[in-house]
């Protein structure tokens, strides 16, 4: 994979949080959720792409963050994205949906955006995005 795929990856990723906000500020914290889950799988992915790792197709945020090799600030900064990771199952249940709250959206785009952050400064400063 190129360049293009990490600053593809990056986009599609940026998306997800935008909508996330969209949704949470529409008052629907289940899509924000998700959307946020979303954006931090994609963010992780392109680090990876740049580091030429091949991943499997998964949506558990710790196993795709621990794959980055050592130096990744997002592995010290984000050492548990288990409650985030959630996300991506709880959310396509009907019976759980009633459950997510504002607070949970909040707290779900602030990690988005702290590791979309992290991961984008990194890749910049490594020429690669």
């Amino acid at each position: 994979m190129s360049a293009n795929d990490v600053v593809y990856w990056l986009t599609l990723a940026k998306e997800d949080l935008d909508t996330a906000v969209m949704c949470a500020s529409n008052s629907k914290p289940r899509p924000a959720c998700w959307h946020s889950q979303q954006s931090v799988e994609k963010t992780l992915k392109a680090a990876l792409i740049s580091e030429n790792v091949n991943f499997p197709h998964i949506h558990d945020l710790d196993e795709l963050r621990d794959m980055l090799p050592a130096g990744w600030s997002v592995k010290s900064a984000h050492s548990s994205l288990a409650k985030i990771t959630k996300y991506a199952i709880e959310s396509r249940y009907p019976e759980k949906s009633n459950k997510f709250t504002a607070h949970d959206a909040h707290d779900a785009i602030s990690t988005a955006r702290k590791v979309h952050d992290s991961v984008s400064a990194e890749l910049r400063n490594r020429g690669v995005a």
